[in-house]
């Protein structure tokens, strides 16, 4: 009675094989890397993070404005006692200087409210960014790589992340290997058809995951 011997993968010895045409469906899928257009990908924590820089100008520039509204009184107050006839037009230019400071004012503080939010991007965007490869990974896909812009925050994270998804593609196509051993062991000693079909489905899946 003659057994059929399956070779074990791990004795294999390098042989000189011709390349294998890989069928389109089965070449990974290459994304396009996308530039964030939106500022505000986290609006909540974005704009709490930026609230206290923002209320500590904004309580600056209050009072910055205060001082001035009270030096341009006092320094036109001298001059509407010796000439009360100039007394509207001097109260005229007073509220005109104050004006424009406080226009300013607030030209100031929404300008520095952007570029506090622009700044907050670089953390919050590769949040963002890193959470959604995350997500990826935890539903089986393997071929992710997270690519941060150069001024983004987070940078070692985001290479962590792509070494632990290096990992667990290279561990998944191990897996693959075996279990694609195992269904051919099945299938020479006659086993269940069943049986070798869900071996067979379960090493696809694999070599999905990792391609």
């Amino acid at each position: 009675m003659s057994t059929t011997q399956i070779e074990d993968p791990s004795a294999r010895t390098e042989t000189a094989t011709p390349p294998q045409q890989v069928p389109p469906e089965a070449m990974p899928v290459q994304r396009p890397r996308r530039i964030r257009r939106r500022y505000l990908v986290d609006a909540r924590g974005q704009l709490r993070s930026s609230l206290l820089s923002i209320g500590v100008v904004a309580l600056l520039l209050v009072f910055a404005n205060v001082a001035l509204m009270q030096l341009y009184m006092s320094s036109s107050a001298p001059i509407a006692d010796l000439a009360p006839e100039l007394h509207s037009s001097l109260m005229a230019r007073d509220r005109l200087r104050i004006t424009y400071a406080v226009i300013g004012s607030a030209v100031f503080l929404l300008g520095f409210a952007a570029l506090r939010i622009i700044e907050s991007h670089k953390t919050h965007g590769a949040a963002y960014n890193l959470s959604r490869r995350l997500e990826e990974i935890a539903s089986g896909r393997f071929d992710v790589r997270t690519h941060l812009r150069a001024t983004d925050d987070l940078q070692q994270l985001a290479e962590r992340v792509n070494e632990v998804a290096a990992s667990l593609r290279e561990s998944a196509r191990r897996d693959a290997e075996d279990l694609e051993y195992c269904a051919a062991s099945a299938a020479a000693s006659g086993a269940d058809p069943e049986l070798v079909t869900r071996l067979e489905d379960l090493a696809r899946a694999k070599r999905r995951s990792a391609s």
